[in-house]
């Protein structure tokens, strides 16, 4: 069984997790100026709860984030791991999670960081690194995009 804590302010929310061996902790980080409606963050958590596993045969540990973004419908659109957790079991499971689970739909595109520890909880550290790392993909993926559709055909 998973024990959950919910820690919550407008700009960002902490989604927490922990199940036997494996914890799980999801950072949602709402899309600029949308703040993440009331039950976004619970129905994400129960989601993953119901969705994450460890990789069998292993007693490694590690700690994988990654930037989940998903569109208006709860649909994901990209999942990026943005820090891996040194296993590629571990990293492989943290992208199949993040498709695995069902984002309620809330109007607006958001991007989230999950921070899915294996064999270990996440650390506070950890998670607002997580969520630090995620803020930064999500600048960059903004200022990528802004240079593809504003670049102009040479000739």
């Amino acid at each position: 069984m998973f024990n959950t804590a919910i820690i919550s302010n407008v700009a960002t929310s902490i989604v927490g997790a922990a199940f036997c061996s494996v914890a799980a902790l999801a950072i949602a980080v709402p899309s600029a100026h949308a703040a993440a409606p009331a039950g976004f963050q619970k129905a994400v958590e129960a989601s993953i709860d119901n969705n994450l596993r460890l990789p069998v045969n292993t007693d490694s540990k590690g700690v994988a984030t990654v930037a989940v973004s998903i569109d208006g419908n709860g649909s994901v659109s990209d999942v990026n791991i943005v820090q891996s957790s040194g296993h590629i079991s571990f990293d492989r499971e943290a992208i199949r999670t993040a498709h695995a689970v069902r984002y309620p739909a809330t109007g607006k595109p958001r991007t989230m960081a999950m921070v899915l520890g294996f064999n270990q909880p996440a650390t506070s550290r950890q998670v607002l690194h997580g969520k630090q790392l995620v803020d930064a993909y999500r600048t960059d993926r903004r200022q990528l995009l802004a240079n593809k559709t504003t670049a102009q055909p040479v000739g």
